[in-house]
């Protein structure tokens, strides 16, 4: 993996060492949550528990609904956004796929679990309702219970469960070969103006700095950066910060106007302003309900 790739990579820490592999309950897209576009190297299963939302995974749009799943790949790009600002909540899975290897080099991990590391396979974007498909949605819905009731045993029931996922996948046909395109090649191009932006987002960013970042001019990088993210250069870079905010004001017992200054904003009346828009309470507000 690329610097440039290894700085974009998303901080979170899902689970630990031992189990690597967390469940997040009851997410929201919809009243400025929406999905921000960003990568991990996880593996990420998101199950739609109420309403639909249109996901873009690599440049590929998926609409998707109540009951069905979408299977992010590790190292895909990706965000969500609601419907008619129609509210959609859902459960994800994100683990590490170096969790079902096993110490034993087998058939398994020759034939499915090594190429889905090395990403000659990938995972369908998207389980519709069929036949099929409900068992493997009914295995990651399991996974999502095993994990919130947290009985002794627990975890070799999610390892097994995910498991089964794989198998069940390449059972049906779904494993896919990755196949190169010049799709590619503006993925890595968006990663490194979301890596310039990562690192430097408690500073004033210009557009023009961004798009020399990747060789392009101004006019075009803004429609280029748009057309993938979904969201102009100043819109994901507001959003950015308003996220790096709401980290800081949930662990740390920080003044506002401080809060505002480290993570790029001068102006305390629009910070305040972008924190409502995209949270729904100012950040005085959501910190004194945080806490």
């Amino acid at each position: 993996m690329d610097l440039e790739k290894s700085k974009l990579r998303e901080n979170t820490v899902h689970g630990d060492a031992m189990f690597p592999l967390n469940v997040y309950m009851n997410q929201q897209i919809a009243d400025g949550r929406d999905l921000h576009c960003h990568w991990h190297e996880e593996v990420e299963f998101i199950y739609i528990e109420a309403g639909e939302a249109i996901f873009n995974i690599d440049m590929e749009t998926i609409k998707a609904k109540k009951g069905e799943c979408i299977l992010i790949n590790s190292e895909s790009i990706h965000s969500g956004y609601s419907i008619d600002k129609k509210k959609c909540y859902y459960q994800a899975v994100v683990f590490n796929l170096n969790f079902l290897s096993g110490e034993l080099y087998d058939v398994c991990q020759s034939k499915f679990i090594d190429p889905l590391l090395k990403k000659l396979y990938k995972f369908p974007m998207l389980l519709t309702n069929s036949s099929n498909n409900n068992k493997i949605i009914d295995e990651i819905k399991q996974v999502i219970d095993f994990y919130n009731k947290k009985n002794y045993g627990s975890e070799i029931l999610i390892k097994a469960s995910l498991l089964r996922i794989i198998g069940l996948i390449a059972n049906n046909g779904e494993l896919k070969g990755e196949i190169k395109s010049p799709k590619n090649y503006k993925i890595e191009l968006i990663k490194k103006a979301l890596s310039y932006i990562q690192l430097n987002y408690s500073e004033k960013i210009y557009i023009e700095n961004l798009a020399e970042e990747i060789n392009m001019n101004t006019y075009y990088f803004c429609r280029f950066f748009k057309a993938i993210t979904g969201k102009t250069p100043v819109e994901y870079i507001n959003h950015f910060r308003i996220e790096q905010a709401v980290r800081i004001l949930k662990n740390e017992d920080r003044k506002v106007s401080d809060v505002a200054l480290d993570v790029g904003f001068e102006n305390l009346s629009y910070f305040i302003k972008k924190f409502k828009e995209y949270k729904g309470y100012t950040p005085a507000k959501f910190k004194s309900l945080d806490r």
